[in-house]
């Protein structure tokens, strides 16, 4: 610094003044010289300087292209995420506007209305999707107030719709004890109901109420056999009658 260059020359004078002296100036000679050498040691250049600036130089330069490429590979992301986003919300929506299941619930319960309605529109899959149902005769009640047998109801008309509207239609159900929590009025319509759509799919359904199997074309039993005491079946064919 200039303060440290000013005390340097300064101290470099006493010295040549006191080279030309008596002795009896030697000590404190000697103290001037002890502080010209601390100096010369705190003012020693780091040689090494350079070299570790060109080392930080290149490495801030190749950050710096990381950096770059990195955000191109951001921007490329999110373009392509945006696509994916556009086709996925397209297909959805799609699906989604083909659902019948005002149609296949009102076939169900007898006239009923049901419908879907998004939580968030805009985002469909980062929300929910509000399933209402309402009985023929009854009030509008939410689906967890509704009673098992009009659960019921509701959960085979979404089914049956989603199936309606895939592009992967499925032609054959199990359906274990349906009819469990059904009165006798549903059971007979859920019955007519797969009846009727006998040839878009056929159904097996597990059942121990005579009002839905015997709109069956083919009832199957299983029972013990008293002779070997295995299980058995025991089939009959309802078309004949």
């Amino acid at each position: 610094s200039a303060d440290d260059g000013a005390q340097w020359m300064d101290l470099e004078k006493k010295v040549e003044q006191r080279l030309g002296g008596s002795p009896r100036e030697e000590p404190q000679l000697k103290e001037d010289i002890q502080q010209l050498q601390t100096m010369l040691e705190r003012e020693n250049p780091n040689l090494k300087a350079e070299s570790h600036y060109e080392r930080i130089v290149d490495q801030e330069r190749e950050s710096a292209t990381e950096l770059e490429s990195a955000r191109n590979d951001t921007d490329s992301i999110s373009k392509e995420f945006e696509e994916i986003a556009k086709v996925r919300g397209s297909r959805f929506k799609t699906f989604f506007d083909s659902l019948e299941v005002e149609q296949v619930y009102r076939e169900l319960s007898g006239g009923g209305q049901a419908y879907l309605s998004l939580e968030n529109p805009d985002i469909p899959w980062e929300a929910g999707i509000k399933y209402s149902a309402m009985p023929p005769s009854k009030r509008y009640r939410d689906l967890t107030d509704l009673s098992g047998g009009e659960k019921t109801v509701a959960a085979l008309a979404l089914l049956f719709a989603l199936n309606k509207a895939s592009p992967s239609l499925s032609s054959f159900f199990v359906l274990d004890e349906i009819d469990a929590a059904l009165d006798k009025t549903n059971v007979h319509r859920v019955a007519s109901f797969l009846q009727s759509k006998r040839d878009e799919f056929q159904s097996i359904v597990i059942s121990l109420k005579d009002t839905f199997y015997d709109k069956a074309d083919l009832l199957t039993g299983v029972c013990r056999n008293p002779e070997t005491g295995f299980s058995k079946s025991v089939s009959l064919d309802l078309t004949q009658y």
